[in-house]
This record gives C-alpha cells, structure tokens and sequence, in this order.
C-alpha cells in the first residue's frame, strides 16, 4: 500500500470527475446546498459534421415520480435537431418500463413530456424511481455548417409555469409538482447560478414566484444546462478519452492521465492498453507523456484545438541536475517549459521553488519510488489562472526531505516540442553496483514445462543495455524459448526498443559441460527513429526476462534441486552498458550460489560459472569495471509417483469476502480409460468454509469447461448435511458404449469445486485453509471402462499406484477504508464512500471495507478519516483485518 501526499486540488479533481465537473465549480453564489432533485443536460461534441446525442440525465434525487415536462432551448442558427431519442427507462422490457415519452418542437424550443403509468392498464411500470445518473431522453443534432468550430449552450427554457416541473409519487417524501429551485448555466469555465425570483416570462432563470400558486407546488428541483461543440476536420476516433466513457477532452481523462503519473498501469484500471493508445494527446506518437497531460489541459480550458493525426515535432535536449549535497533539483534548457515530470528511487517529500502561485507539485511514493509532477495551477480560476505562465527559473525549481535519486525526468513547453531528457549528478555518493538474480522455483515434476525468471535486485544507475548468459546442464533442462519482461512491452512504462535470445549448447571438456545455453541481449535505445524509451532507470526487482524450458530430470531418481547458472564463456558475457551515455561497462564483481554463498573466482577462466576472468579487464583505465553482482538460482524438481491416478487439488489465494471461491480438481490417468467416480471432499472441521456458492445455494461442483462436461450424471450430496463435506458421484454414460469417458491424458481439469466462507463467523487472523480428498476405497474410487475400481488393492489402495494431491486456500485480507477494493488506498475510496453515503450508490462489499474508523458505522466521519490518511499522512489504525 503506497503512501498518498497529493495537494487537496487533485482530490477536488478526482471528485469532479466522478459526480460531474460542473455541477461543483459554481462561481458569484453563496454556498451551494443541492435541492432533493436535479436534472442535467450533458455536454456533447461533434466531430467532421457527425450527428451527436445531448442525453438529459436525473443527476440525483431519491423519490419515485410519475412525469417530467421539460423545455429546452438550443442554437437553431447553427444545429438541426434531428430526433427525440427515448432513454433506457422507457425500454420494455426493461429495468423501469415507464410507458410515454412524446416531444414537440417551437422554434428553438423543444417540449419533451415523460409519463410513468398512463392508466391503461395494459402494462404498467415496474417502478417510478429513477436512479442517479439515468438517461432520461437524448437530443440528437447536426451541426449546420461542419466546417465551423462551434461552442453553444443547451440550456432549460421556462415559456410557461408547466415547463421543467415534475409530478411526484405518492409514496415519497414529496407530493404534488415539483418546480425549480436553482439554474446553472455555463460561463467560461464553471457554472453560475442564474436563478430569478421576481422577472416576468418566458426566461432562462427558473420558474418565477408567480408559478409558486399553491400549496401542492415545491422548489425541489436544480436544473444545470450543458453545451454543443463541433470540431471541424478529421479527428482520431479516441484521442483525448483516457477514461473510456466515449468522451473524449474531459476532467475526468485529465484525472486518469495524471492519476497515470503517480500509479502507473493501476491508474487505467481494466483498459491499460486501450487508455494508453488514446493518451498521444498532442499528436506526437509518443503516448502517456507529460506533454499529452499538458495539452490535454489546454484543450480543456480552450486554448487550443485537438489535433486531428499524428505529426512530426521538433526535438529538444534539457539537462537536469541532481545535486544531492543541497538535495535540489534544476534544469538547463533553451526555453520556457509548461510541465514537468520525476521519479525519485525513494521516498522524499518534495517542495516547489517555484515563485508564486501558477504552478502546483503533486507527488505520490509507490514500491519505494516517489513521482512527482508540476503542472499550471490551471483549475484555481477564483485567484487568478494565467494561461501565459512558464517555468523559467534560474537555480533550483525544487527541493526535498529524505534520501533518493532522480532516476528519471521530462518536461513539455507550449510549443509542442518533443524533450530529449538527461540527467547529471553532483556531489553524489557511489551508487550500489547493479545486481542480478535467477528466481528459485519448486513443486515441479519431470516433463513439466517451467518459466524461471530473471531479476534485476539492486542499481540505481540507468542501464542502456544487457548481455547475459546462462546455463543449464542439458540432462536436466531444455530450453525451448524466451519470454521478454515489462521491459520491452510496446505500451509499457519502459518501452525498450530490442530484445534478442539465442539457445545454443556448450561442448567442451570441462567439468560444466554440456550445457544448454541462453544469451539474452537487449537495447534500451536503438537511436534508429523518432521513438525512444521512455525509462533506462530500471526498478529494483523488476523480471528482464523469463525462460522458458522442459524439467528433464534425468539420471538420477527421486527428488533433486537442479542449479540454473549465470555462466561466462568470452568478456562479453553478463555485462551491463551504464551511465548517461551508456558507455561505461559493467561486469561481474561477485558471483554467489543459490544459497547466497560467494563463489566468485576470477582465476577460474572461461568457460565457467565463477564470474569475468581477470583477463577481461582492461589494465590502463577504462570505463569497463567491476560493478555488477549475480546470483544462481535453482528449480526443485520431484519424481512424480508412476501412478495409475493422480489427482491434485489446487492451492490458491482468495479475499475472505469472495461469495464464491473457484477451486480445481485435476486429473492425471496415464493408463487407464475412467467412465466414473465418487469422491468425498472435506474442509477443516475446525474452521467454518463450506462446499458450496453460499449458504442459499449449495451448489458445491460445476462441471462446465472440465473433463466432465458432458458427462450424462453428475451429483453431490453432504454426508454431514452442512456441506462442511461433499461427496460428488459421476457416471460418464448410463450405458455403453462410453463415448464420454475420459481417455488416458496428463494434467485435465476434472471439475470446480465452489466454496464459500461466513466472514462473520470466521477468525480473521487464519491463513490457510486445507480441503482434501478422502483416501479409502469407500470414500473416493475410479471405475475404468470394464467396471474396476483403479489402484484397489484388496480392501485398500495401492498408494504406488493411486496419489492424492490435497489443496490449500490462502485467505488474503483488505485494508479497512478500501471501499473500491482495488488494493489500495486512494481518492477513488473516498469517491466510493461519497455515493453510498449521500446518493445511494452500492454499499461496500462487506461492512468493514467502509468502516475507517472502526466504530461499527459507515458515515462522512470514515470520509473524513480516509482523507486524512490519503492527504494528510494520518496513520491509519485499522482495528481488525477487512474481508
């Protein structure tokens, strides 16, 4: 869980981006207290002249209605309406099914008339509530001109006391007809209330005193009026929609990319690759850069124009400097610059030197990375934003408490330059040798296919390529492939430009050989075109690459670790190009086994596994040193039991507060052909989890996908009759032939088991679970295709020939306060909170995900607390582990 110390501007954002960025910027009002209900007309833009759809939505209010009247106004000199669309409420069948949605138009005025029930019995609505955020209607237009940037108001338009009213339920807080209580209307860039008591109709400020007649007559409703845009020209169908909402050029993409910034991927949630291709904001074919953030805000504030396809910008070189004495950072560059972007390898507390107030630091620390970016504090219109502000300071621009370094930096300006970042350091201590590691794997049987990755564990230094090779004796292992880490993902955070591998086999005569062999070479940068990586600073634990390959095991029977060795057959082997501009090398300094013993032995020579021979260094000085250490890894590999069946039950992790937990079955038959079974499964008597989807449904085995899927017969039934066991009886056919019996085949997936957990019930500070498989001949058999009980011997099995795999469930727990249940603390919980509190929105999964402060109660107290956490550094005393 990261640390969050982020400016309350990028709370204020990320809440606009959710509940709607007008409906809270209001200007020249006293304290705005929303009314029981609001309607919103939503903004909209059209591109290339295309038709585009305002939907009027119901922003919030909770009580059931039986009609609405609207009255909407819109630019005839410069839109066609071309149709009323009905929204999803007045679908049948559907969610709420109201009955009549009619329209007429007068000029630029549009009547659009909602009824619920009509009264004729024929059908009637499944109910009058309308939830928070539903489409009411959608006004379909065209632009007149499409050749012409446009920016017009739609707004609600009172010609009569009848228009903008609602009818309300009989059953809710309110009755009678509801009329307006206060209009928003855009001006520039947030809303004013423009609501008037006392003028005479028709008009844009609401329905005056004179429509207030009677007792049955409230003041319930805010209505905010939206805008129409058109860009002209050809615009890239997703550019601008970082969110993926299909709008693109809003708030809420500015808060993702920037979001995007400080989290990385985790800020694009489910739709990385998607959000990422829509990032190249300002056209340059780089995406997710600090100049897209920048542009994006300008397209925002209407600056300027999105652009319509991808050009070539001019490139720019900036140096910043990292001087640890003063702990500052600052820039040389020819120009002003808009925005900047760092990441600092640990965790600072960073402060703006930039004078005055047009610009803003915002920063978050993440796996022990802090990243900072400084933006135009371009959102505080009531003090004064001014779009001519630039970063042009002489010295240092920022500075910082605690211990880190700079490990990557880049800049944007308002001319649409492409920066050419570097950085220098001064007055720095040594930076620890780079570090590199084979993962150390186990559990795997011989002839199973195994991927054992390749770390990075220690450096801070930027690495601007790699060549290492490693060895594996080849009786043991076969290595059939190579698969390339985040390093080299083309959307990624790196993007490094070349990774290549060959396999070979080392033939020689001393005590290593034969060897099968894999040297991995990668760039970071091949300087061969526009695109350039976008970080050479490379994390500390981060996977280069992973090998693919074949346990072989051979020779020797039983259980064995078999060593996965870096190995050193020329000077070029396992050496790292480093520095600024990759000219200095680095090779081996120590070599240590899997057990962390050192085994280095520079005398040893080539080949060997002992590190670079001493011949390999230069004797007149040289940037080639000794700056890198390696360790060996190994796989455990187990002689898997010759059986006649083998079945394993899987080990996996599940959140205690999951309905349902997924768990597999596999099955290994090598020889014999299985057309039945009964098998007794049992969880642990002494802990409450429970064979089935809930306690409602106690369906505890799903077939689909599985060896058994048409299978004629498939049952269970709980000895116990609490389903704290289940025994679970196929028959592949009532008869023969047996056309659906399962032929002899390795590692098939037999059947899911389901279970579930009563988190109130359960001890919260428990790990693992067990579930196991019963093991006597009257609990579980195998019946083969002639009718025989597979592996029975006598009255008992034959363990050589029958193996049971039991499974583990490790329960994983949330932090309190993660209401969105993504792992990490964040504005998006606060948010979360927000709309079950005040606007119904769905409660948290279970009770103690909202319940910050421990009290038994969700409210705006555990609101108010989880800021504190987030913004203010508060240490968060979670009272009890949440499921």
């Amino acid at each position: 869980m990261s640390s969050h110390r982020k400016i309350s501007g990028l709370f204020l954002f990320a809440f606009l981006a959710i509940f709607g960025f007008s409906s809270f910027l209001f200007a020249g009002t006293d304290e705005f207290e929303p009314s029981p209900f609001g309607f919103r007309i939503m903004e909209a833009t059209s591109h290339m002249g295309a038709s585009v759809q305002v939907p009027i939505i119901k922003e919030y209010g909770l009580d059931p209605i039986q009609q609405f009247r609207f009255c909407v106004r819109f630019e005839t000199a410069y839109w066609v309406l071309d149709n009323v669309i009905a929204g999803p409420m007045f679908d049948i069948p559907g969610s709420l099914q109201w009955e009549y949605l009619d329209n007429s138009v007068d000029g630029d005025l549009i009547f659009i008339h909602g009824i619920a029930d009509t009264g004729t019995f024929i059908h009637a609505p499944v109910t009058y509530t309308i939830p928070d955020g539903d489409t009411l209607c959608l006004l379909e237009f065209s632009p007149i001109i499409p050749e012409m940037y446009l920016s017009t108001s739609i707004d609600f338009f009172w010609k009569t006391c009848e228009d903008n009213t609602i009818m309300l339920g009989m059953t809710g807080s309110y009755g009678g007809t509801g009329i307006s209580n206060h209009v928003f209307k855009y001006d520039t860039y947030y809303l004013t209330d423009i609501s008037l008591l006392d003028y005479e109709l028709p008009g844009e400020h609401g329905a005056p005193d004179v429509c207030f007649s009677d007792s049955d007559i409230t003041r319930i409703c805010d209505f905010y009026n939206g805008y129409l845009r058109n860009y002209p020209g050809h615009h890239f169908s997703d550019r601008g929609d970082i969110n993926l909402n299909g709008l693109s050029y809003e708030i809420a993409d500015w808060v993702m990319l920037t979001n995007y910034f400080l989290w990385g991927d985790s800020a694009f949630i489910h739709h990385v690759e998607q959000s990422r291709e829509n990032s190249d904001v300002n056209a340059d074919g780089i995406l997710a850069g600090i100049e897209d953030d920048l542009y994006l805000v300008r397209v925002i504030m209407g600056e300027v124009l999105p652009y319509s396809e991808v050009f070539p910008h001019e490139q720019k070189t900036i140096t910043f400097t990292h001087d640890f004495d003063t702990k500052t950072v600052s820039y040389d560059c020819d120009g002003e610059l808009g925005a900047i972007l760092l990441k600092f390898d640990g965790i600072i507390q960073p402060t703006l030197e930039i004078p005055g107030d047009d610009f803003l630091l915002i920063y978050d620390t993440i796996n022990g990375n802090t990243n900072i970016i400084i933006l135009p504090n371009w959102w505080d219109y009531h003090h004064g934003y001014d779009p001519d502000a630039r970063i042009n300071i002489d010295g240092p621009f920022l500075s910082y408490s605690g211990e880190g370094t700079l490990l990557y930096a880049d800049a944007a300006d308002y001319e649409d330059h492409t920066f050419m970042p570097s950085i220098a350091y001064i007055n720095s201590t040594p930076s620890p040798p780079f570090g590199f590691a084979i993962g150390t794997l186990s559990g795997v049987g011989r002839g199973d296919h195994v991927s054992i990755p390749v770390y990075k564990t220690s450096g801070t230094a930027k690495i601007e390529g790699f060549d290492i090779k490693i060895g594996v004796a080849s009786d043991q292992f076969e290595i059939t492939d190579l698969t390339p880490g985040t390093l080299f993902d083309s959307l990624g955070e790196y993007q490094w430009e070349y990774c290549n591998y060959q396999i070979d086999q080392l033939e020689c005569s001393d005590p290593i050989c034969p060897m099968n062999t894999i040297r991995v070479t990668a760039i970071s940068d091949m300087n061969d075109g526009d695109h350039h990586p976008l970080l050479q600073s490379v994390i500390n634990g981060t996977v280069l690459f992973t090998i693919e390959a074949t346990a072989l095991g051979t020779g020797v029977p039983g259980d064995r670790d078999i060593p996965v060795s870096f190995l050193w057959t020329d000077c070029t082997d396992n050496a790292v190009a480093f520095g600024e501009t990759g000219d200095s090398l680095a090779l081996s300094e120590f070599v240590y086994d899997v057990e962390g013993t050192d085994i280095t032995d520079p005398s040893y020579g080539v080949p060997g596994i002992y590190g670079a021979p001493e011949s390999c260094l230069p004797t007149a000085p040289s940037t080639t040193v000794r700056f890198a250490d390696f360790q060996n890894g190994n796989v455990h590999v187990f002689e898997r039991p010759q059986t006649e069946i083998y079945v394993r039950i899987d080990t996996i992790s599940a959140y205690l507060a999951d309905t349902a937990i997924n768990l597999d079955v596999y099955l290994d038959n090598p020889q014999d052909t299985i057309v039945g079974f009964s098998l007794l499964f049992r969880t642990e008597p002494s802990k409450p989890i429970y064979l089935g989807i809930s306690p409602d449904d106690t369906t505890a085995t799903l077939s689909y996908g599985t060896l058994t899927e048409d299978w004629e017969f498939i049952s269970q039934v709980s000895p116990t009759g609490n389903y704290s066991d289940v025994r679970i009886v196929g028959l592949a056919n009532s008869m023969p032939p047996f056309s659906n019996a399962i032929m002899p085949q390795e590692n098939g997936l037999l059947i899911h088991l389901k279970l579930h957990i009563p988190v109130e019930t359960f001890n919260p500070f428990d790990n693992w679970i067990k579930v196991n498989l019963a093991y006597t001949p009257e609990e579980t058999e195998f019946a083969d295709i002639n009718g025989g009980i597979i592996g029975l011997d006598g009255q008992q099995f034959d363990t050589s020939t029958v193996f049971i795999e039991n499974g583990l469930i490790k329960i994983e727990y949330r932090v309190c306060g993660d209401a969105n249940i993504n792992d990490v603390l964040d504005i998006g919980d606060a948010i979360y909170l927000i709309n079950y509190i005040f606007r119904s929105g769905p409660a948290p999964l279970t009770p103690f995900l909202g319940d910050v402060d421990c009290d038994d109660r969700t409210n705006i107290v555990d609101v108010v607390e989880l800021i504190n956490i987030i913004f203010r550094n508060k240490i968060h005393g979670s009272c009890w582990p949440c499921y």
